[in-house]
């Protein structure tokens, strides 16, 4: 559970905080990373049961939920019901302030209501340590930065890069750069929501892969279960994979996995064609097509990693609409031949 302490915040506040998550996707991912030398997590493995995390990581290779009137009824009701309290910092825990930033996210992501007042709660909670961040960067704590890898504060070190999008004050005014301000915020928010959005698949990529190898190592005892990861690990790989069903209909989408994961690779190349969208009214451009640019390619390489996984558990190519859909993708863009992304970033590409 992350630590209240730093922020005054409304009961009704750490409620909700409790209610739609107490870890990160990322701070979720180095956490299974990091088993092969301390296997036992018992906090990691309950959160990664919880049937709400779990069906959220079951849906990674599918689109978010988008903004509807159900999302908004629920988020109104939760937003109405948080008792803020002012802090000491200006009011910071405002709840108008809370539900601007939230809408303001659905509207730019097209994510549903709820999931993008948890990405604001979350950015709230991190920014103790985008502000550690910064001293560090002005040499003030020169080594701060590696001091907080793999702990609460590592989704927030991260999207400390979301400060290049909000252009320094060049009038002397060092409070438009405070970190409760809109532009800052929102650049946070922006950083976060794509950092999330990896780690989550990312996540799912390790649970999968760790199932598709244990069942590997069952069928081949003579390999000794070379695996090191938990046995709770795999389980829950199978449980992903039960809902995909790789050879028949996903519960999630009644499609077929492999036709949705392709379909989620050409979702990510129409990305980088397209270009971000977000802060179309910023100038320059540069940095956010970048963090953008940057986003989509770590998405595809990981949905591809998983995919490729996937067709090579299979005894035999029995879909034929999964093998079609492959080719299909590789024809459109000629291999990646000729392809052409909006930002010109030729050290990821």
């Amino acid at each position: 559970m992350a630590d209240m302490s730093c922020c005054k915040l409304g009961q009704g506040l750490l409620e909700l905080w409790e209610l739609i998550s107490f870890r990160s996707w990322k701070t979720t991912y180095i956490g299974l990373t990091q088993l092969e030398n301390s296997p036992v997590d018992d906090t990691l493995a309950k959160h990664l049961a919880d049937s709400q995390t779990l069906d959220l990581i079951k849906r990674a290779l599918h689109p978010d939920p988008r903004p509807s009137s159900d999302s908004k009824a629920i988020f109104d009701t939760k937003t109405s019901a948080i008792n803020t309290v002012a802090s000491a910092q200006g009011g910071q825990d405002d709840i108008k302030q809370i539900r601007d930033d939230a809408l303001w996210l659905s509207g730019e992501g097209k994510l549903d209501e709820v999931s993008s007042l948890r990405l604001v709660v979350l950015e709230r909670q991190t920014r103790p340590g985008v502000q550690l961040q910064e001293l560090s960067l002005t040499d003030d704590l020169p080594k701060a930065g590696g001091s907080f890898n793999g702990s609460r504060f590592q989704p927030a070190l991260s999207a400390s890069r979301s400060v290049l999008l909000a252009k320094p004050s060049t009038n002397g005014d060092s409070s438009t750069n405070h970190p409760n301000q809109v532009d800052v915020r929102r650049s946070r928010l922006f950083s976060i929501y794509l950092a999330e959005r990896q780690y989550r698949i990312k996540t799912c990529r390790h649970l999968v892969l760790s199932a598709l190898l244990g069942a590997r190592d069952d069928d081949n005892p003579a390999s000794g279960g070379s695996t090191t990861a938990p046995d709770w690990t795999g389980k829950i790989g199978k449980e992903i994979l039960s809902a995909w069903n790789i050879s028949g209909e996903c519960e999630i989408s009644g499609g077929n996995i492999l036709v949705d994961g392709i379909d989620a690779i050409r979702s990510r190349i129409r990305g980088l064609e397209s270009g971000c969208g977000w802060f179309a009214d910023k100038h320059p451009r540069e940095p956010v097509e970048a963090a953008w640019c940057e986003s989509q390619v770590i998405d595809l390489v990981t949905i591809l990693e998983i995919i490729l996984a996937l067709f090579g558990s299979l005894p035999q190519l029995s879909r034929s609409d999964a093998v079609l859909s492959w080719f299909k993708l590789m024809s459109d863009y000629g291999f990646f031949e000729a392809f052409e992304p909006v930002s010109n970033i030729p050290d990821l590409l």
